[in-house]
C-alpha cells in the first residue's frame, strides 16, 4: 500500500484517536507528516513518542481549526518543513452528547465551526496548493443513522455531500477526495448495549481500522477512486440498531 513517492502528509486532530493512529501510521511509512490539534498536552505526547523512535520529519501544531486566521500560515510553516501537502486527513471533530431537545444554540455552532466550517475552508486553501495528491475526510456511520446527538449526525451528514462536492470540482487536478465511516471504535467509554453485536464478532473496532482504510486511499493501490465513502464497521450498518431509552451517551469518534 505503500506510496512510491514518499509525500507531505498533513493530519487534523492528530493528537488523539483516530487521528493519531492515522499520523503515526503515515510516519511509519516514510512520509513526511504534520499534526494540527488543539489539545496542547496531545501535541506535545506526539512529538515526544515521534522523537523516541527516531522520527524527525515530523511537526505538530497546537492551534484550533476553527480559527480560519489561522489557516494561512499554518500551512505556510507545514510547507516550509516538509514541502508541498500531497496528502490531506481532515480527522478533526466534536459532538455534543446532549439529546436534540438540550441541545442549546452555542454547542449546535461549535460542532458545525469544527466539524464543517473549520475543514471546508482549511480544504479550499490547501487544496489550491496542491498539485495531485489525495483528501480523506473522517466521517461516521452516523452521516446515514440517528445517534442521539443531533449536531453531531448532521454535521457528519453534511460532511458525507461536501467530500462528493470537493471530489467533483478537485477532479480536474487530479485531486481525489474520499472518505471513511468508522462506526463504533474502541476507547474506555462504555459501550451501549446496541454496540454488542457487531456482525463480525467485536463490539469495537481499533483506530488502527481506520489508519489502514486512509492508507489505501491515499495510495496508488486506489488511484481511480474518487467521491467514495468506505464504511469501516464490522458490518453494523448491516443490522437494525437504534438509541435506546436509558442508554449513555457514547462520545463520537
Amino acid at each position: 500500500m505503500n506510496s512510491k513517492k514518499k509525500k507531505s502528509v498533513f493530519v487534523t486532530g492528530g493528537a488523539n484517536g483516530i487521528g493519531e493512529a492515522v499520523a503515526k501510521t503515515f510516519l511509519k511509512n516514510g512520509h513526511a507528516v504534520t499534526i494540527l490539534d488543539v489539545d496542547k498536552k496531545g501535541c506535545q505526547r506526539f512529538k515526544k513518542w515521534a522523537k523516541r523512535n527516531g522520527f524527525t520529519n515530523f511537526l505538530a501544531i497546537q492551534a484550533d481549526i476553527t480559527d480560519l486566521d489561522l489557516h494561512t500560515k499554518i500551512i505556510s510553516d507545514t510547507v516550509k518543513a516538509h514541502g508541498p501537502i500531497g496528502i490531506l486527513v481532515n480527522n478533526t471533530g466534536i459532538g455534543t452528547s446532549k439529546s436534540i431537545t438540550a441541545t442549546k444554540p452555542e454547542d449546535y455552532d461549535t460542532v458545525w465551526q469544527t466539524n464543517i466550517r473549520g475543514p471546508f475552508f482549511l480544504t479550499q486553501k490547501i487544496s489550491k496548493k496542491m498539485h495531485g495528491g489525495s483528501i480523506v475526510f473522517v466521517t461516521s456511520v452516523h452521516q446515514d443513522k440517528p445517534l442521539g446527538d443531533a449536531a453531531y449526525a448532521m454535521s457528519k451528514s453534511a460532511l458525507k455531500m461536501l467530500i462528493r462536492e470537493f471530489a467533483l470540482a478537485l477532479a480536474s487536478k487530479g485531486i481525489r477526495v474520499n472518505g471513511v465511516a468508522p462506526g463504533a471504535i474502541r476507547n474506555n467509554r462504555l459501550v451501549p448495549s446496541r454496540f454488542i453485536s457487531v456482525p463480525l464478532g467485536e463490539c469495537r473496532g481499533t483506530t488502527m481500522d481506520i489508519a489502514k482504510a486512509v492508507l489505501f486511499l491515499t495510495s496508488e493501490n486506489a488511484a481511480y477512486i474518487t467521491g467514495e465513502i468506505l464504511t469501516i464497521d464490522g458490518g453494523l450498518s448491516l443490522v437494525n440498531w437504534l438509541f435506546q431509552k436509558g442508554e449513555t451517551l457514547p462520545l463520537p469518534q
